[in-house]
């Protein structure tokens, strides 16, 4: 009797997995991002965390962006400016120790030296209203760890955003509101007494340089309706999706695997905002990537790519000529 109502169970737990596998099947389509960029006229940047490696994919072609001296092993977020001609990215710098902010110019296909920084640089992000790339790097001389900078690329002069924030987060590329007057970047805060770290989602007010908590999460993400902000959940499996003014706060999307992989890195809003494409964790050690779409008005996620050394960081939409990033 006892063999059989193991037999049983076994039988039922084998069903109810395979059923998970099939309902997983269902909810996730399979796609192809060249095919995708196509469909929807669109050009994408993707960047590989453990090369430091940039890629440019258009028209079902992929284009490498810069030179092989990057900063192996040391990732850094690139970005793309609103018109698509120009992408900045970090690499080891060439003449002395530090890193610099490298502009690769997508017409000529020539590079120039934007900015020489005396420590790491861990995330660009280029503002859709004015020649600024804000980034996120070390402070040099200082007991804070790394901080979030403004740098004007007329004038070379470099600002402090977040001066008021000891620890700013080099887990994440910051994020601009579509009209250029908001900076959304991802804090890093320690408990005096327990040692546990919380990331929080943090906004700087260009205007009056003030900084707001906006939500404890990750990778900060700003919607083209230029009233709300994504983020990922601490636990990398739910993507938020909150209003600033009211302080209205949905689940944008949801991941649910079989493993135990998580999203990681920005959410890429598509610059209509009719949907966004996330990364998660893929492969046995977690260093692959895996790139999902999802369209907001059915909920319906479609993967893109599987087991890649590149996640999604950049949409550029060829038709009106506007980067999400």
């Amino acid at each position: 009797m006892g063999h059989k109502k193991l037999a049983i169970l076994l039988a039922v737990g084998l069903l109810l997995v395979l059923a998970s596998v099939a309902i997983m099947r269902v909810a996730t389509s399979s796609t192809d991002l060249t095919a995708f960029g196509k469909e929807h006229r669109s050009a994408f940047l993707l960047y590989a965390h453990l090369s430091n490696r940039v890629l440019w994919i258009q028209n079902g072609a992929g284009h490498p962006i810069g030179s092989e001296q990057k900063a192996p092993h040391h990732h850094a977020y690139p970005t793309i400016s609103s018109d698509g001609n120009l992408v900045a990215f970090v690499r080891s710098s060439m003449e002395a120790s530090g890193e610099e902010i490298v502009l690769h110019n997508m017409e000529s296909n020539k590079e120039s030296v934007l900015l020489k920084w005396p420590g790491a640089i861990w995330a660009t992000a280029w503002s859709p209203t004015r020649p600024v790339v804000a980034f996120v790097a070390d402070v040099p001389a200082a007991t804070r760890q790394q901080s979030l900078f403004a740098l004007d690329t007329l004038t070379r002069q470099v600002t402090d955003l977040a001066t008021n924030v000891k620890w700013v987060s080099d887990y994440s590329s910051p994020s601009w509101s579509p009209n250029g007057s908001f900076l959304a970047f991802e804090a890093r805060f320690t408990a005096q007494v327990s040692g546990v770290e919380t990331h929080s989602v943090m906004v700087v007010d260009l205007s009056t340089k003030s900084v707001t908590k906006v939500a404890d999460g990750w990778f900060p993400a700003w919607s083209p309706n230029n009233k709300d902000l994504s983020y990922i959940s601490t636990d990398g499996r739910k993507c938020y999706q909150i209003t600033l003014e009211s302080s209205e706060k949905r689940v944008l999307f949801s991941y649910r695997n079989l493993d135990a992989q998580t999203i990681i890195g920005p959410v890429v809003w598509a610059p209509s905002g009719n949907g966004v494409i996330f990364n998660t964790t893929s492969g046995i050690e977690g260093d692959g990537r895996d790139s999902f779409y999802v369209d907001l008005a059915s909920g319906k996620q479609s993967r893109l790519r599987h087991d890649s050394r590149f996640e999604v960081v950049g949409w550029f939409s060829q038709g009106n000529k506007q980067a999400a990033l």
